[in-house]
Formats: C-alpha cells, sequence, structure tokens
C-alpha cells in the first residue's frame, strides 16, 4: 500500500529546547525521543572534534546521557548519541525509548545533557571517547563483510582506501579545547526534537512543564 507522509507544520523554535513536535501513538507505553540537527557542512575541520563529543554524550555504556538516564534515573534501557558525517556534511542525532511516565523527567534530563556540554569536558572524557572510536574503527574491520562495508563508506566521501588511517589520525590530535568548541553542535536548540508517544496520557504533563509541541498524527 502506498504511504503518505503526515504534513510537518510550521515550528517555533523554542529557546533551549528548538523545535519540539509529537507524533501521537495512542496507548503506546514508551516515548521515543530523538533529537536531530544539522552540525557542519562538508569537510570542516569541526568534524573530527564533533565525533569525540558525541561519543562523550552517548556513545558508550558510561557516556553522560546513558550514565543518567539508565543507570542513575531508570527511564530507560539505553540512551545514545552520535554525529554522522556524510558527503553533504555532518547530522548529530540523540535518543532514547523511556517509560511513558518518565517522559518529562526523561526530557529535561536529555536537554540538560546537551546543553551541559557547553560547560565542558574533561580530560578523562577526552581520552575514553579516543579510545571508543579506536574500538569501533576495530570492530568495523572484524570480518570481511564488515571491512567492506567501511571501505565502501570512504570510497562514497572520496578518501580513498587509507580514509580510515587518516580519519583515526585527525580524531587522535583532537585537543580539549577543540572538543569543548565543539560543543555547542549538539545542543537542542539547533534543531529539532521528535517525540513519538500517547498524548493523551503525556500531553498536558509536557504543556505544564514548558515543553510546548505542535502535534502531528499518522495517516489513516
Amino acid at each position: 500500500a502506498d504511504f503518505t507522509a503526515p504534513e510537518i507544520p510550521e515550528l517555533e523554535i523554542l529557546p533551549g529546547q528548538g523545535q519540539l513536535l509529537l507524533l501521537d501513538l495512542p496507548d503506546a507505553q514508551q516515548t521515543t525521543i530523538r533529537v536531530m540537527s544539522k552540525a557542519y557542512e562538508p569537510g570542516e575541520d569541526v568534524a573530527a572534534a564533533a565525533d569525540l563529543v558525541g561519543v562523550a554524550l552517548g556513545g558508550s555504556f558510561t557516556s553522560r546521557l546513558n550514565g543518567l538516564m539508565r543507570e542513575t534515573k531508570g527511564y530507560t534501557y539505553g540512551a545514545s548519541s552520535s554525529f554522522y558525517e556524510g558527503r553533504f556534511g555532518g547530522v548529530f542525532v540523540a535518543g532514547s525509548s523511556v517509560r511513558r511516565d518518565a517522559t518529562v523527567e526523561a526530557m529535561i534530563d536529555m536537554n540538560g545533557v546537551l546543553v551541559g556540554a557547553l560547560q565542558g569536558f574533561e580530560v578523562e572524557e577526552l581520552e575514553k571517547a579516543r579510545g571508543q572510536l579506536r574500538n569501533d574503527a576495530m570492530d568495523e574491520h572484524a570480518s570481511r563483510s564488515a571491512m567492506a562495508g567501511a571501505l565502501s563508506t570512504m570510497m562514497a566521501w572520496g578518501r580513498g582506501t587509507d580514509g580510515l588511517v587518516d580519519y583515526l589520525a585527525r580524531r587522535q590530535a583532537v585537543t580539549l579545547e577543540e572538543m569543548n568548541g565543539a560543543a555547542y553542535l549538539a545542543i537542542p536548540e539547533r534543531g529539532l526534537t521528535l517525540m513519538v508517544g500517547d498524548e493523551a496520557v503525556i500531553g498536558e504533563p509536557l504543556r505544564e512543564a514548558g515543553l510546548y509541541y505542535v502535534r502531528v498524527e499518522l495517516p489513516e
């Protein structure tokens, strides 16, 4: 059957929150949250530092987002974030699926972690992020099929077969100052936050908390 995407209305940019959109999914027991924004133009040097920011915020089990939202608060089984780089530039995505009754608190805490990055990272977070990127790169080359996928991505970016070496070298050379300078790329105000959940349950609490959203429905 043909699928018609729902119309997206003009969205107001709210200070500290960006644009909020709620896709109503009646009876949903969880609320899925995605924070998304365009990060940087193709080829910008900030890409390397941004990758480290993404890892420190949500790229590992002990990252800021997962540590707070899963381990400390128990809202979710996991929360993550990452920068994705392609031929058309970089995109930032952070997300989680949380208990329905914890939607407001999770939204506030996620925004707090992302905005809090502007206060800076610690040296230990920089070193851990570097190590995580090295480990991820090794995992991407753990089999022939994985290696083929990694090489095809590098070729698609126009980087050649030695692109991975340059990719890792650039990220290992990022300084703490450069990492802190890229933190602004993750703030929610720069993009769109999409929530998918049961509006009948979470709508009023969101509004009471000052999280003013625009509602959309799935087509019939």
